[in-house]
Protein backbone atom coordinates (compact mmCIF):
# COMPACT_ATOMS: atom_id res chain seq x y z
CA UNK A 1 0.00 0.00 0.00
CA UNK A 2 1.42 3.32 -1.02
CA UNK A 3 0.04 6.63 0.14
CA UNK A 4 1.23 10.18 0.73
CA UNK A 5 2.82 11.56 3.86
CA UNK A 6 2.86 15.30 4.45
CA UNK A 7 5.84 15.43 6.78
CA UNK A 8 9.43 14.29 6.75
CA UNK A 9 11.09 12.56 9.71
CA UNK A 10 14.49 11.12 10.39
CA UNK A 11 15.17 7.87 12.21
CA UNK A 12 18.55 6.51 13.20
CA UNK A 13 18.69 2.76 13.70
CA UNK A 14 21.09 1.10 16.12
CA UNK A 15 22.95 -0.49 13.23
CA UNK A 16 24.15 3.01 12.41
CA UNK A 17 22.13 3.50 9.24
CA UNK A 18 20.10 6.65 8.91
CA UNK A 19 16.88 6.82 6.94
CA UNK A 20 14.46 9.58 6.11
CA UNK A 21 10.71 9.20 6.23
CA UNK A 22 10.08 11.19 3.11
CA UNK A 23 6.50 11.34 1.82
CA UNK A 24 6.23 7.79 0.45
CA UNK A 25 4.69 5.21 2.77
CA UNK A 26 5.86 1.62 2.86
CA UNK A 27 3.44 -0.88 4.35
CA UNK A 28 4.88 -2.90 7.21
CA UNK A 29 2.65 -4.99 9.47
CA UNK A 30 0.06 -2.33 10.37
CA UNK A 31 2.71 0.38 10.26
CA UNK A 32 3.33 2.62 7.31
CA UNK A 33 6.86 3.93 6.97
CA UNK A 34 8.88 5.43 4.19
CA UNK A 35 12.55 4.60 4.19
CA UNK A 36 14.65 6.65 1.83
CA UNK A 37 18.38 6.54 2.54
CA UNK A 38 19.85 9.90 3.38
CA UNK A 39 22.65 10.89 1.08
CA UNK A 40 25.46 9.97 3.41
CA UNK A 41 28.97 8.67 3.07
CA UNK A 42 30.41 6.03 5.40
CA UNK A 43 34.18 6.05 5.70
CA UNK A 44 36.25 3.17 7.08
CA UNK A 45 40.00 3.45 7.59
CA UNK A 46 41.84 0.28 8.69
CA UNK A 47 45.21 0.96 10.30
CA UNK A 48 47.89 -1.46 11.43
CA UNK A 49 50.23 -0.08 14.07
CA UNK A 50 53.51 -1.29 15.44
CA UNK A 51 52.41 -2.88 18.75
CA UNK A 52 54.59 -0.52 20.79
CA UNK A 53 52.96 2.48 19.01
CA UNK A 54 49.36 1.61 19.96
CA UNK A 55 49.38 3.72 23.17
CA UNK A 56 50.64 6.73 21.19
CA UNK A 57 47.89 6.25 18.60
CA UNK A 58 45.19 5.91 21.25
CA UNK A 59 46.36 9.10 22.95
CA UNK A 60 46.33 10.91 19.60
CA UNK A 61 42.87 9.60 18.70
CA UNK A 62 41.29 10.33 22.08
CA UNK A 63 42.84 13.80 22.08
CA UNK A 64 41.23 14.67 18.74
CA UNK A 65 38.05 12.59 18.43
CA UNK A 66 35.68 15.24 19.79
CA UNK A 67 37.11 17.90 17.48
CA UNK A 68 36.71 15.52 14.52
CA UNK A 69 33.07 14.91 15.50
CA UNK A 70 32.54 18.69 15.49
CA UNK A 71 33.75 19.08 11.91
CA UNK A 72 31.06 20.30 9.51
CA UNK A 73 29.36 17.29 7.95
CA UNK A 74 30.61 14.68 10.44
CA UNK A 75 27.61 12.83 11.85
CA UNK A 76 29.33 9.97 13.65
CA UNK A 77 32.78 8.67 14.56
CA UNK A 78 33.80 5.39 16.21
CA UNK A 79 37.09 3.62 16.81
CA UNK A 80 37.10 -0.15 16.46
CA UNK A 81 39.81 -2.64 17.45
CA UNK A 82 40.29 -5.87 15.51
CA UNK A 83 39.11 -8.84 17.56
CA UNK A 84 42.13 -10.98 16.59
CA UNK A 85 44.90 -8.45 16.02
CA UNK A 86 45.08 -5.97 18.91
CA UNK A 87 47.36 -3.61 16.99
CA UNK A 88 44.82 -3.16 14.16
CA UNK A 89 42.21 -0.41 14.48
CA UNK A 90 39.54 1.02 12.23
CA UNK A 91 37.88 4.38 12.28
CA UNK A 92 34.24 4.27 11.21
CA UNK A 93 32.63 7.60 10.40
CA UNK A 94 29.51 9.01 8.76
CA UNK A 95 29.71 12.16 6.65
CA UNK A 96 27.00 14.24 5.03
CA UNK A 97 28.75 13.87 1.68
CA UNK A 98 32.05 13.22 -0.05
CA UNK A 99 32.51 17.00 -0.14
CA UNK A 100 32.21 17.19 3.66
CA UNK A 101 34.82 14.44 4.06
CA UNK A 102 37.11 16.18 1.56
CA UNK A 103 36.73 19.47 3.42
CA UNK A 104 37.79 17.74 6.64
CA UNK A 105 40.76 16.15 4.85
CA UNK A 106 41.87 19.66 3.79
CA UNK A 107 41.34 21.13 7.26
CA UNK A 108 44.05 22.18 9.73
CA UNK A 109 42.74 19.52 12.13
CA UNK A 110 43.38 16.73 9.62
CA UNK A 111 46.89 18.15 9.10
CA UNK A 112 47.39 17.99 12.86
CA UNK A 113 46.08 14.42 13.26
CA UNK A 114 46.94 12.40 10.14
CA UNK A 115 50.73 12.96 9.73
CA UNK A 116 51.53 11.89 13.33
CA UNK A 117 49.16 8.92 12.94
CA UNK A 118 50.89 7.79 9.73
CA UNK A 119 54.26 7.78 11.47
CA UNK A 120 52.95 5.05 13.81
CA UNK A 121 51.90 2.61 11.06
CA UNK A 122 53.46 -0.83 10.67
CA UNK A 123 51.71 -1.25 7.28
CA UNK A 124 49.93 1.00 4.78
CA UNK A 125 46.36 1.88 5.80
CA UNK A 126 43.30 0.72 3.87
CA UNK A 127 40.65 3.41 3.46
CA UNK A 128 37.36 3.19 1.61
CA UNK A 129 34.02 4.96 1.40
CA UNK A 130 30.63 3.31 1.00
CA UNK A 131 26.98 4.29 0.96
CA UNK A 132 24.04 2.39 2.48
CA UNK A 133 21.98 0.18 0.16
CA UNK A 134 18.40 -0.77 0.92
Amino acid sequence: MIGKNVESYCLTFTAGLAFELNRVWLALPSVYLSLTPLLMLIRVVRMTFAPDQVPAFLALFHGSENRIRQQPGCRHLELWQDANQPNVYCTYSHWDSAQALDAYRKSPLFGEVWPPTKRLFAAPPLAFSVAPVL
